[in-house]
């Protein structure tokens, strides 16, 4: 009976920490993909979205509708909030209503096994932006029937 009991509490200790969402340190690098998937961007076969190459302190940013092209500064000020500072434009006009001194605090709301939902603020007093990021994976990723333990 004891040995039953044992096994009944570890199989639900099991089942809580394999529906629990991954910490959001899981996402202070990678590539990211936010849009472009939207039924109106596969009709009309044009891009659209953000892809999003965070790798340590820098964070470069793709704009796939516009072409434009940003690089900033990341600063995590606790697991699950960032900055984005020093922006700097590689490729592509910005729009003049914004500077490139506003620092922007992205606070992850949410996360699930590839993705985070995010709110973002801006210094420039701008109004707060909400949104779903999904992480990259490289092609053949789960091929071998391995996860990343979630």
């Amino acid at each position: 009976m004891a040995r039953l009991l044992s096994l009944l509490m570890l199989c639900l200790a099991f089942a809580h920490a394999k529906g629990q969402s991954p910490s959001c340190t899981l996402f202070v690098h990678g590539t990211f993909q936010e849009g472009g998937t939207d039924k109106q961007s596969v009709i009309s076969g044009k891009p659209s979205g953000i892809r999003t190459l965070r790798r340590g302190h820098t964070q470069k940013e793709h704009h796939k509708a516009t072409g434009l092209k940003l690089i900033y500064q990341v600063r995590w000020l606790d697991e699950c909030t960032f900055q984005l500072y020093d922006r700097k434009v590689t490729h592509g006009k910005v729009d003049p209503a914004t500077s490139p001194t506003d620092t922007l605090t992205v606070h992850i709301t949410d996360t699930w096994q590839y993705g985070y939902a995010y709110s973002c603020t801006s210094t420039s007093g701008a109004q707060e932006v909400i949104g779903t990021v999904e992480m990259v994976m490289p092609k053949g990723y789960g091929a071998t029937g391995f996860s990343i333990g979630f």
